[in-house]
């Protein structure tokens, strides 16, 4: 998916990665009220749930396919300049924000005096955590660089495997039967769990797929699918009854990582007619949506937080509808205000900054 020399598929995948996390926090309710609101809305909820979980890799990779393939271009000083005013600072603005958000939204007993102890131990909101990880791989890509532009190739693969291992199947099997085993990562999204999706995205940059191997990918998708609906149904009802577990939908998982390459190895191939590819020459709607999405990441937990309670005089939910129809169009809904207000947040010079 080419334009001359844009290309397509980066910012399509954004932006169908930070729909998919907002169709993530919009179904994730249900998951935790099995015994409230019954087998039927729990499934809709923990399908919808499960289909998306490949949204953060899949930002993980394509920052790995573009910072790992050109760290070395730019002087240290110029590449960590870049990354501040990108991810740094927009972290210190929205943490803020979202701090006196938790105080006057949510109406939460925190001192002020307290905001720069609690940013440097805990994500101040949810969604902010993914920020700290950004932060911890860019710290880490001059190494990774050097490391993958001198590497051969069965070093890298070897690489991916011990990653593999230690911060993807070993952390399922401990979680799973509640062991320890030593050399593994721990069950957690932390930097190095999620390294793999970093260096993925490098190594599978210019990856090129055959119809017939774009079939085997989607094949991988929905048997990975099934097995994240399926096991989290199994050790959240049938081992927890009805208490929420969600070890299969962790991004380092087995079946999430599945799920990851698929879209990633489908999306990086997939064809676009040639009137898209000639409408967006013209009207720019992809490129400019995704250059937005990064804002969209930042703002969409707090319009939910808004449409939710109400703020705005009217009252929208996941439940509003049907579920089975309430979250993809509440997500939506949440996805087109989040452009919207990101959108013009960029045409007011003296604001425009804080959203990379």
């Amino acid at each position: 998916m080419k334009e001359n020399d844009y290309l397509v598929w980066p910012d399509l995948l954004k932006i169908a990665s930070v729909y998919a996390v907002i169709m993530i926090h919009s179904a994730a309710p249900l998951l935790v009220q099995y015994c409230e609101r019954g087998a039927t809305d729990w499934w809709i909820g923990n399908l919808y749930d499960a289909f998306s979980r490949w949204c953060i890799p899949l930002f993980i990779m394509i920052s790995g396919t573009f910072v790992l393939g050109n760290v070395h271009d730019q002087s240290l000083g110029r590449f960590f300049r870049k990354r501040a005013r990108r991810v740094v600072i927009p972290l210190l603005i929205w943490s803020f924000i979202y701090f006196l958000w938790r105080i006057y939204g949510n109406n939460e007993a925190l001192a002020l005096s307290s905001f720069p102890v609690i940013i440097f131990t805990e994500p101040i909101y949810y969604h902010l955590w993914y920020l700290y990880v950004i932060i911890g791989l860019y710290l880490l890509a001059p190494f990774l660089g050097i490391y993958l532009k001198n590497a051969e190739r069965q070093n890298v693969s070897y690489f991916l495997m011990l990653w593999f291992i230690t911060a993807s199947l070993l952390p399922m099997v401990e979680s799973y039967f509640d062991v320890r085993i030593y050399l593994s990562t721990g069950a957690s999204n932390t930097v190095f769990t999620l390294l793999g999706y970093f260096v993925l995205g490098y190594v599978l940059r210019d990856m090129l797929l055959r119809p017939v191997q774009m079939l085997r990918y989607l094949l991988l998708f929905l048997l990975a699918f099934f097995m994240t609906a399926s096991g989290t149904y199994y050790v959240t009802v049938r081992q927890n009854d009805g208490i929420f577990d969600g070890i299969f939908y962790e991004y380092f998982s087995v079946n999430v990582l599945a799920m990851s390459l698929a879209i990633f190895a489908i999306g990086k191939n997939i064809t676009l007619p040639a009137v898209v590819l000639r409408f967006e020459k013209r009207f720019g709607i992809i490129r400019t949506t995704a250059s937005c999405v990064p804002g969209m990441y930042l703002i969409h937990a707090m319009l939910i937080e808004i449409s939710k309670e109400g703020l705005l005089g009217f009252t929208f939910s996941q439940t509003t509808l049907h579920p089975a129809l309430g979250i993809p169009v509440f997500a939506f809904g949440i996805f087109l205000a989040s452009l919207a207000v990101v959108f013009i947040v960029k045409l007011i010079p003296v604001i425009r900054f804080i959203v990379p």
